[in-house]
């Protein structure tokens, strides 16, 4: 039972590569070098602004998780930029990953309330729930406060600032990236 499980699943995983590689063969990418990177990142930097400008004006649960969904856009973004300043990526990369996961915490905070609060009813264990839930409360303050100020350094740029930023350190690795060109040769 077990091999025939494994080759159902082997075969579902064949057709959906399958499926993808035709989306992928009419993919049409326009433009090449940065033109083809620079409007992807600049719309994931610009998505990730405007989602820490909502949770600035409205801290519900709800901001605070679409902001780490564009935060975790714009890490795969850098992540594929690394080679172009591998130091400079490396530390753009681990900030955002600190803060997706600060992000990523407070939600598994608000997920863990909720659930508590589901299988609570009914239950004797009302001064449990209230100290836990002030447990909860307070490690979210945290997170939040920590996720906040993470969020005022990174996106103090405007996103065209950002995207420019990125795009002359794109033209400088590809400009030490081409071969130098050969001298003539003097006849002797």
């Amino acid at each position: 039972m077990k091999r025939f499980r494994n080759e159902k699943t082997a075969r579902a995983v064949e057709r959906t590569l399958r499926r993808f590689t035709k989306t992928l063969e009419r993919l049409k990418v326009s433009g090449k070098e940065w033109k083809a990177l620079g409007p992807g990142v600049k719309t994931a930097y610009r998505q990730g602004w405007r989602a820490y400008q909502t949770v600035l004006e409205d801290s519900s649960p709800e901001n605070f998780h679409e902001w780490r969904k564009c935060a975790k856009d714009l890490w795969y973004h850098v992540r594929l930029l690394q080679p172009v300043w591998p130091e400079q990526m490396d530390a753009t990369a681990s900030e955002l990953d600190a803060l997706g996961e600060c992000l990523g915490d407070d939600h598994d905070l608000v997920v863990l309330r909720q659930d508590v609060q589901a299988r609570s009813i009914g239950d004797g264990n009302a001064r449990e729930i209230e100290t836990l839930n002030g447990l909860i409360e307070e490690r979210q303050r945290e997170l939040r406060a920590t996720a906040l100020e993470m969020g005022a350094r990174f996106y103090a740029e405007k996103p065209s600032v950002f995207c420019k930023r990125l795009a002359g350190y794109w033209k400088t690795w590809r400009r030490e990236k081409k071969p130098l060109t050969q001298p003539a040769a003097a006849n002797a």
